[in-house]
């Protein structure tokens, strides 16, 4: 057992002190501890010793949660005494062998943390670290909240996957229990496991305090687990592999076991973490921004690491002899040495500031060919922001979720040579798709083509590709020191009405549907306006549209209402078009989309109801109403309205008692429109969701080479990207109307 004496008590030995470690110019040296064998009760006692990298040797690496430093132990380090932390120790005594010495390598320990340069030495070989240790221990820490409970479902979890998901190994095995889940519920329901796993709360609720331990949410261990040859979890005294874990929390989801979309969330870092690994070992591209995007909900005690901690397993962060060591395919070579990065995150340096940090490698990205002004969609709508970091740099320390426009941290492939995802890529297989494109997948032959057909194999998604600028090309230039960049755009709309922000992410579907119906009500009401400023125009003898440089909406103009309903719910959809393969978010984003029309529909026929009453009572030219307004709505009598009021009200009532409600819950969380954003209306009458950080003033911007428009305040600060419906393909792109921006 450690000792908690205080490191002043006169019996304690004297504390530990690092010697530098060596250096012959040829390899690189690392410490490595063997921790002496002991009984419980008794001191831990390690020695630590250097060793060279390139030299072959036996050793597991430790990957865990340092916790609180304000609760640290006593061990013996070389007959010296060293302070570690309360979980550390309890790994320590997990691990400890009776009558053998184990030799692990801990950051902790192995690493002088005071110092500067050895930090900044030993971090930069991490992933050689790892990936060269015979395996990784993960440890979650003692067992606690239930853990032994949890830990004992997972076989009754693995012999689901057995039976219905197509054995071990097979990817699809989720996804295979999800469709036969919807299609036939009771053979599955009827299983005897799966009847005792729905039956027992405690193990559930165990199971998820399991996957909500703070070592999940740890950006280091990303890498750590990544590139490992083979990880074991250790949780108390019980062990088992990893992809174990991995797939019976994932038969745990497919079946519904978690109650809400928000205890569903404790199961997302685990995905991410398997998606990176399973892209790791089968040579798919990883890159900075990538990583950066899929993993942005990660901790770190430093935020300086959401950067440093990526670097090993990010393919444009490796020097030239690392990349030729790894014989990338020729085709993905190019995707990710346009985009070399060696001399900021292949040298750590914790010698520079967040700022610095965040700020260098902001500069890096908007000048590479493959991200460019793709960057400004992945600046948090939050505020405050750290400090001194310039308004086009995201700030990688905020951890909050949130939904941007263009970039997926799940699936973002691009194109080198045509700075284009591959989603738009006419050499892959896309096909046309009512209201955007699908990846099909298929291979016409090259690396490439594989490439998106594995992404398929693992999750289709069916997004749009926009392209607000057309072809035009990024003017961009980064100041030096990088501090402010200068670029061309143009305006496209000033944000004249503004909607609440959006619920929280975690909100049921219907409370999102009611802040739906309040921004239906403020498209409503921009339809009347821009239709009457029309009817003036006209009146004046000017044609639609030509009194102002960018035309008013034309949704807005058409007579026919259900033209401008259409365009609101693409516009609450991001302009997507979102399934994954997995059945039940085909099936939930089918419902919310239909729901969302039936929410706008009620919004109107309650307004057609209000105006026919009106009517009755001769207050109609109280309305100030446009005349075609006016025409459009007599078709509305009080008895009409009320009666296609009552439908759409049935229709909804149904879709929120379908058994299959709550998987809109799953389609609201994949399209994550719901997440940090608000609907607003331009003084043009465009319709926009932007970040919820946005205000009336904003200026709605397309910046040269830019595929999205991007929200800007006193033309000098970017807020963030939006989706503004009615320009995303270039429909109202002028360059004769571009003009300088600096933005700090």
């Amino acid at each position: 057992m450690a000792s908690d004496q205080d490191p002043s008590d006169p019996q304690l030995p004297d504390s530990f002190e690092y010697s530098s470690l060596p250096d012959d110019g040829s390899s690189v040296c690392i410490r490595l501890l063997e921790l002496l064998p002991g009984k419980g009760g008794e001191e831990i006692r390690i020695k630590l010793s250097p060793v060279s990298l390139s030299q072959e040797i036996k050793y597991e690496a430790l990957s865990y949660c340092w916790g609180s430093a304000k609760t640290t132990g006593f061990i013996l380090c070389n007959g010296k005494s060293f302070a570690v932390t309360a979980n550390l120790m309890g790994a320590l005594e997990m691990l400890r062998q009776e009558d053998s010495t184990s030799r692990l390598w801990i950051d902790a320990v192995c690493i002088n943390q005071g110092s500067i340069s050895e930090r900044n030495q030993q971090v930069a070989v991490m992933r050689d670290i790892y990936s060269n240790a015979n395996q990784t221990i993960v440890w979650l820490g003692p067992e606690a909240d239930g853990s032994e409970i949890a830990l004992g479902i997972i076989p009754d979890l693995l012999a689901v996957r057995d039976k219905f998901g197509g054995g071990w190994g097979n990817s699809e095995a989720p996804i295979e229990i999800n469709t036969r889940y919807l299609e036939a519920p009771e053979e599955i329901d009827s299983a005897p496991g799966v009847r005792q796993l729905i039956q027992n709360t405690q193990a559930r609720t165990a199971f998820l305090a399991l996957l909500g331990r703070p070592w999940f949410t740890r950006v280091w261990i990303i890498q750590e687990v990544v590139v490992s040859h083979h990880a074991t979890v250790v949780c108390g005294s019980v062990r088992l592999p990893f992809d174990d874990l991995v797939q019976a929390a994932w038969v745990f989801d497919s079946l519904g076991l978690q109650t809400n979309i928000g205890l569903r969330r404790l199961l997302e870092p685990l995905w991410d973490i398997w998606d990176t690994r399973r892209k790791y070992d089968d040579w798919w591209p990883n890159t900075m921004f990538q990583l950066l995007l899929r993993h942005r909900w990660c901790l770190a005690t430093d935020p300086r690491d959401k950067v440093y901690a990526l670097c090993g397993i990010a393919n444009d962060a490796k020097t030239e002899s690392q990349r030729n060591s790894e014989q990338l395919p020729p085709d993905w070579r190019q995707v990710v040495e346009s985009q070399p990065l060696p001399t900021l995150v292949n040298n750590p340096d914790y010698g520079l500031t967040i700022v610095d940090v965040y700020t260098k490698l902001a500069a890096n990205l908007l000048t590479s060919p493959n991200v460019g002004l793709d960057l400004f969609s992945a600046i948090h709508p939050s505020i405050p922001r750290i400090d001194g970091l310039p308004s086009w740099a995201p700030d990688w320390s905020v951890t909050d979720r949130f939904y941007n426009f263009r970039v997926s941290s799940k699936n973002f492939f691009y194109d080198a040579e045509r700075r284009r995802p591959f989603e738009s890529d006419p050499t892959s297989s896309i096909q046309p798709h009512e209201g955007g494109y699908s990846v099909r997948g298929g291979s016409v032959g090259s690396a490439r083509d594989i490439w998106l057909s594995k992404a398929v194999a693992w999750r289709s998604e069916y997004l749009r590709s926009f392209q607000a600028c057309r072809e035009s090309h990024s003017d961009i230039r980064v100041s030096d020191p990088p501090q402010t960049i200068t670029l061309s755009g143009m305006i496209v709309d000033v944000i004249d009405t503004v909607g609440q922000p959006s619920v929280s992410a975690g909100s049921r579907p219907y409370e999102f549907l009611m802040r739906v119906a309040e921004w239906s009500a403020i498209a409503r009401d921009a339809r009347l306006r821009v239709v009457a400023a029309n009817e003036a125009a006209a009146l004046a003898g000017i044609k639609d549209g030509e009194h102002m440089a960018i035309p008013a909406a034309p949704y807005l103009l058409s007579a026919d209402h259900q033209s401008a309903i259409r365009a609101w719910v693409l516009t609450m959809m991001g302009g997507h078009v979102y399934v994954e393969t997995e059945i039940h978010a085909h099936v939930g984003f089918n419902m919310l989309h239909r729901a969302m029309e039936l929410s706008q529909e009620i919004v109107f026929y309650k307004t057609m109801l209000e105006i026919a009453e009106l009517r009755a009572s001769g207050g109609l030219a109280t309305l100030n109403a446009p005349e075609s307004s006016i025409k459009e709505w007599e078709a509305y009598d009080a008895e009409t309205a009320g009666t296609l009021l009552a439908e759409a009200e049935a229709k909804l009532a149904g879709l929120r008692s379908n058994r299959y409600w709550i998987l809109v819950e799953r389609a609201k969380e994949a399209l994550g429109v719901g997440m940090h954003t608000r609907f607003v209306v331009g003084k043009k009458g465009y319709y926009a969701l932007v970040p919820a950080a946005a205000i009336e003033g904003d200026e709605i911007v397309v910046f040269r080479g830019g595929c999205m428009p991007i929200v800007v305040r006193d033309r000098r600060q970017i807020v963030g990207d939006c989706y503004v419906h009615g320009i995303m393909e270039g429909e109202v792109w002028k360059e004769e109307l571009c003009r300088e921006f600096v933005i700090s």
